[in-house]
């Protein structure tokens, strides 16, 4: 007589990996979880961050990965990426500080990144004023801020204070010329513009006439010219500005 046995081959360790996403940009909120077919139980698992849970959670972007070993000491191993999402951003771009007493300021931004689609609301002093446009055109003076949601709920804030402007260009004034913000604490900005570049010569006087300060700038055309005045006590000062044989005077004040 004979006996026979028959040996079977266990079915190979499978794993199925289960992702949730991480939800911003820089946040650590990813899991993964993992079910096993195959082998013998028990199992035990072995992640490369050094868990031995069925799932990891808690986690930030990046690689994971995940050795079973079974009963009869068979392994498998999986891994895993987690993509950081991409950070949403406001870029800002062009900005006008409407003139004393009006609604004609405006802001320019350029909004991106984010998952799926972006929901944007603009706020005036806190309160709601536009939703769905990222710039703003035709506004008053007041406390801007630009609130960007996208669909997994992220958000991304962008502020902007608009000032008025004294002395704006004036009708028959060869040359345009703005200050802002005016008025102003330490800095304010010359907003320059000629259609060919220009040597400028820059001289700023208070009350009594008497020059603080003098200086030049060569090859201008549109141009931004920073001014420091936090040296300067407060009250109203007349910035001149010269191109050659033009001028045109603006008036500057100073708030302390």
């Amino acid at each position: 007589a004979s006996n026979s046995m028959t040996l079977t081959d266990p079915d190979p360790l499978a794993t199925n990996l289960t992702v949730q996403p991480v939800k911003c940009h820089g946040e650590s909120n990813g899991v993964i979880s993992t079910t096993v077919t195959g082998g013998n139980d028990p199992y035990i698992y072995q992640w490369s961050n050094g868990f031995t849970t069925t799932s990891i959670d808690d986690l930030p972007a990046g690689t994971y990965g995940l050795t079973i070993t079974d009963a009869n000491g068979c392994t498998g191993t999986s891994s895993q990426t987690l993509i950081d999402p991409a950070a949403i951003s406001i870029t800002p771009g062009a900005v006008v500080h409407p003139g004393q007493g009006q609604g004609n300021g405006s802001i320019d931004v350029t909004v991106s990144g984010g998952t799926g689609s972006l929901e944007l609301n603009w706020f005036r002093n806190n309160v709601l004023l536009i939703s769905g446009i990222e710039d703003l055109q035709n506004v008053p003076v007041g406390n801007y801020k630009l609130v960007v949601t996208d669909a997994n709920g992220c958000t991304a804030t962008f502020t902007y204070n608009l000032t008025e402007t004294v002395g704006t260009h004036q009708p028959g004034e060869s040359f345009y010329a703005e200050v802002f913000p005016n008025p102003a604490r330490d800095h304010a900005v010359l907003a320059i513009a000629f259609a060919q570049p220009r040597a400028l010569r820059l001289s700023l006087t208070d009350a009594a006439g008497r020059v603080l300060h003098d200086w030049t700038v060569d090859h201008v055309t549109e141009q931004l010219i920073p001014l420091d005045l936090k040296d300067l006590p407060g009250g109203t000062y007349q910035l001149r500005v010269q191109a050659g044989s033009e001028a045109v005077t603006r008036a500057v004040v100073v708030n302390r």
